[in-house]
């Protein structure tokens, strides 16, 4: 161990339940005990709810610490993300939107540790939307920042102007009813899905079964909604190879 470098135990892997990040002590030998706190912002009682989570950066001998909610971003950061959360999806819609998660990127230290980096992204901030009446127990999608708080990368979510369809998002049970009805809903088989179209500015469903066969070949098979009219937009189907 370098007697002048800090350890932190990381820990963001199941959205259930809070990020941790918390500094070890090197000159306490005793077990380090970490309690796990259950996420507010999950909900896993019912199973026709859309749960999906942010994936992570692996940066090869450098740990990212992770934040849990805006208080852990510094003000400026903080201020500058929420008014472009703001303008983007509406004072209202923003109420629904909570950090769950992310990277924070000390450039300085990374570029100490990885001379040849071109590393831009100070920021990646893992946001959640939650909308229960419509069967959203929580989107997840991020926003990357430089270290002045600009983005660099928007958030997969519409821009929503007063009195357009993307106010409005369609309930997912309305469109498993769409789906029973094309005889392709399996009740504990379909995944669902929620993506950002962002040629023409909306969110889409997408419901997904997947057929895994002997031969080590399987099926994809999707139908695809525009989440804010119902309206039915294509179907798709792929087929793959699969290792055991």
């Amino acid at each position: 161990m370098d007697p002048k470098a800090n350890y932190y135990l990381s820990y963001n892997d199941d959205i259930k339940y809070k990020p941790i990040w918390k500094k070890i002590s090197t000159s306490n030998k005793d077990t380090l005990q970490v309690f796990m706190e259950r996420s507010k912002y999950y909900y896993d009682t019912a199973e026709e709810l859309l749960k999906s989570i942010c994936g992570q950066y692996s940066f090869f001998g450098y740990t990212p610490r992770q934040p849990g909610s805006l208080d852990d971003l510094p003000k400026s950061i903080q201020n500058k993300t929420i008014a472009y959360l703001k303008n983007r999806v509406g004072n209202s819609e923003f109420e629904n939107f909570q950090l769950i998660g992310g990277q924070i990127i000390d450039l300085k230290e990374f570029k100490r540790r990885i001379p040849k980096s071109n590393q831009k992204t100070a920021y990646y901030l893992c946001f959640s939307y939650r909308n229960i009446d419509v069967g959203i127990s929580n989107y997840t999608s991020k926003i990357e920042l430089d270290e002045e708080g600009n983005i660099l990368k928007d958030i997969d979510f519409p821009i929503v102007k007063p009195n357009s369809i993307q106010e409005k998002i369609v309930p997912l049970k309305s469109i498993i009813q769409n789906a029973i009805n094309k005889d392709f809903y399996k009740q504990h088989k379909t995944k669902f899905q929620m993506d950002y179209d962002t040629k023409n500015n909306i969110l889409v469903w997408k419901l997904i079964n997947e057929t895994y066969s002997s031969n080590y070949t399987y099926l994809k098979e999707q139908l695809i909604y525009n989440a804010h009219t119902g309206e039915f937009i294509s179907s798709k189907s792929d087929n793959g190879q699969w290792i055991d």
